[in-house]
């Protein structure tokens, strides 16, 4: 619908048009494997009208409603150094977040299964408007065939834009006798960088077994081409 139309050219899209029709997973999958940034408008102004219990809402009052629930639930996260303007996270300055508040959002993102589901899949294959389409999961650490392929590696997403440079907030699972000392545990990391190569080889790094822990809560961090540490990497006991 008209909701299609507030995405912005040039930005990752999963190919969507005005008619075609998908389940909410569907969605799901459309946004964390191609980026697709008109999945993210779609999902969010139907959930808007859901929020006000409006149907006929316009897209523009369904987005405001589906933000302001947006940063509702992040506030009641913990998520203190957020605010949310838009669904996609094109640039705005009032659009920001943390280290400390994608950690969060990581570890909330890990107990949703739908999520989690998607996150690790590499590609699907979707039928819409009459054409095969293919949507390719842009995290290169879930890709076997990659050169930053990690077996270990469970998500979570890429995002890209020219202020933020290539962005990662990546999970891995690490479970068995290689890691017997820590237990199952889920590792969490969030990396920033200007450069896509060294965002993921950074979060490779990452999940040395010897040391995971102390890696990940002194994880160096990388933003718009500025060094600093991350004030918040989950470890492996939380």
């Amino acid at each position: 619908g008209k909701e299609l139309s507030k995405v912005v050219a040039g930005s990752s899209v999963a190919s969507l048009r005005e008619g075609d029709q998908l389940k909410v997973s569907d969605l799901v999958a459309a946004m964390l494997l191609p980026s697709g940034n008109d999945a993210a408008y779609v999902l969010a102004c139907e959930a808007g009208r859901a929020i006000e219990n409006n149907p006929q809402l316009g897209a523009a009052a369904a987005k405001d409603a589906f933000v302001a629930e947006m940063n509702a639930q992040a506030a009641a996260a913990g998520m203190t150094g957020t605010h949310f303007v838009n669904p996609d996270g094109i640039h705005d300055s009032k659009h920001y977040t943390t280290f400390a508040d994608l950690a969060i959002l990581g570890k909330l993102s890990m107990e949703n299964a739908t999520i989690m589901e998607h996150a690790i899949t590499p590609n699907k294959l979707v039928q819409l408007h009459g054409e095969t389409i293919e949507w390719k999961n842009t995290n290169a650490l879930i890709h076997e065939e990659s050169e930053y392929y990690c077996p270990y590696a469970t998500g979570l997403k890429t995002g890209q834009t020219p202020s933020a440079g290539s962005c990662l907030l990546s999970a891995f699972e690490v479970d068995g006798e290689q890691v017997r000392k820590f237990g199952p545990e889920i590792l969490n990391g969030s990396i920033f960088s200007k450069a896509t190569a060294d965002t993921l080889t950074r979060a490779l790094k990452m999940v040395t077994l010897e040391g995971t822990a102390t890696r990940l809560k002194n994880a160096k961090c990388v933003v718009a081409g500025k060094t600093g540490t991350a004030r918040t990497v989950l470890s492996p006991s939380e």
